[in-house]
């Protein structure tokens, strides 16, 4: 366990339903993660006996030094030949500022990536991705869960896998998921 940063992050949820979304409040400033540095861990160790690094794409936008080091924690993966899998993880309020700059680390970081977390919708969001078949603008997240959509991004970004969950709520705490992906050339829906 590495050890920095002045605290540990938080964030508090309240959990919404039906017309009234969850509300989430995120407190990140100087804890260990955004402050950490490239030298506060052990790569060697880290990756010894280790067969896949799967990286949240939250890490990297909540601080310029934290993106440098989930750059680093990737390159090191790629390296040794350990998968590396991706989980784009758009959330709204982490997206509030320095947008450009955030989609630019995360374009950077897309490529170390074998299996994508992630539909075309969120990469829009987080990687400024563009289909030239479907228009994310008019249509949002409807449609673009067709595998069509799916295998283009897919194809773009050379991942071998991508996968994402559907959600249908009924209350706070009522939910169906689902999941969704393309694995290899195949579309597969649960």
């Amino acid at each position: 366990i590495a050890k920095g940063g002045e605290r540990i992050g938080i964030y508090y949820l309240e959990n919404g339903a039906s017309v009234r979304a969850s509300q989430v409040i995120y407190d990140r400033a100087h804890s260990s993660m955004t402050e950490a540095v490239i030298e506060d861990f052990d790569w060697d160790a880290i990756f010894d006996n280790t067969s896949l690094l799967h990286v949240t794409g939250i890490t990297p936008v909540i601080s310029r030094q934290a993106a440098v080091v989930t750059e680093y924690a990737m390159q090191q993966a790629k390296k040794r030949g350990i998968l590396v899998s991706l989980d784009l993880n758009y959330r709204e309020k982490l997206w509030q500022d320095h947008i450009e700059e955030k989609k630019e680390w995360m374009r950077k970081l897309v490529f170390y990536a074998d299996y994508c977390f992630g539909n075309p919708y969120d990469a829009y969001r987080t990687l400024g991705y563009q289909d030239s078949k479907f228009d994310f603008k008019i249509h949002g997240f409807e449609g673009c869960t067709e595998q069509s959509v799916v295998e283009r991004m897919a194809k773009y970004y050379d991942f071998t896998g991508v996968f994402f969950t559907m959600r249908e709520s009924f209350s706070a705490s009522d939910n169906r998921l689902s999941a969704r992906g393309y694995w290899k050339g195949q579309y597969l829906e649960t």
